[in-house]
């Protein structure tokens, strides 16, 4: 995996901009790892490509995810700080699971970024539940079905918790607990969002100052760009 710094960070941020998620994930994905393709990433399953997004920030960002929520019993702003180390390990990436029913074996595998792709196209929400359902689930004489069986919410929602981020907080006022639902994807992205923005910047006034290309200031290291920066300003 590559970090997203230079020339790499400007391309991953044209990409996800021109994409909605999910699959503004996957573009993020795809611009660091090379060898994958989208629908080898869109098959991964969510808690693997959580991971991967863990690990993207990691070494192009810091080990830190920073922020804040706010307090939903008294109000107050609580400020964050948790390592993606630790989050990656509560992410125990599932394998299948099987059953015995009416005389057939079922199996139900984990949800995939391809999976919500096609839940959010389904239409409302019945529609989409049903499509997650559908489409993860297979049957041992491999006879399609039509919809879902009673219990299979439950196996899903049981198979799937892995891929949802929860983070639990204190309140320093009233210590109330404050569960947090945390996505990795948005996170990632505002600060991709942000650093792409702030090279263009770098490029922008150290090209008007020495005309130099934009392909020759993204080929230096950040901090031979910011040395140039600090002499412009003095």
């Amino acid at each position: 995996m590559h970090a997203l710094t230079g020339e790499r960070l400007l391309t991953a941020w044209e990409r996800g901009r021109e994409n909605a998620e999910p699959w503004r994930a996957l573009r993020l994905l795809e611009t660091a790892l090379p060898g994958e393709t989208l629908s080898s990433l869109a098959a991964q399953p969510l808690a693997r490509r959580n991971v991967l997004l863990f690990e993207l920030h990691r070494i192009s960002f810091q080990d830190h995810l920073d922020g804040f929520t706010i307090c939903r019993r008294c109000g107050s702003q609580l400020e964050f700080s948790i390592s993606t180390r630790q989050l990656e390990e509560q992410l125990q990436i599932p394998g299948e699971e099987a059953w015995a029913e009416e005389a057939h074996t079922w199996r139900m595998r984990p949800a995939t970024t391809a999976d919500l792709i096609a839940a959010l196209e389904a239409g409302d929400d019945a529609a989409a539940q049903a499509t997650l359902l559908t489409r993860t689930v297979t049957r041992s004489d491999a006879e399609e079905f039509d919809s879902p069986q009673p219990g299979w919410l439950a196996r899903f929602e049981r198979l799937n918790a892995s891929a949802e981020i929860r983070c639990t907080f204190e309140c320093n006022c009233c210590g109330a607990a404050e569960v947090l639902d945390l996505d990795i994807e948005r996170y990632l992205w505002r600060e991709v969002n942000v650093a792409a923005r702030r090279l263009l910047a770098e490029v922008h006034t150290i090209a008007r100052a020495h005309g130099w290309s934009e392909q020759s200031i993204l080929s230096m290291t950040s901090a031979r760009r910011t040395a140039y920066l600090e002499m412009l300003q003095a």
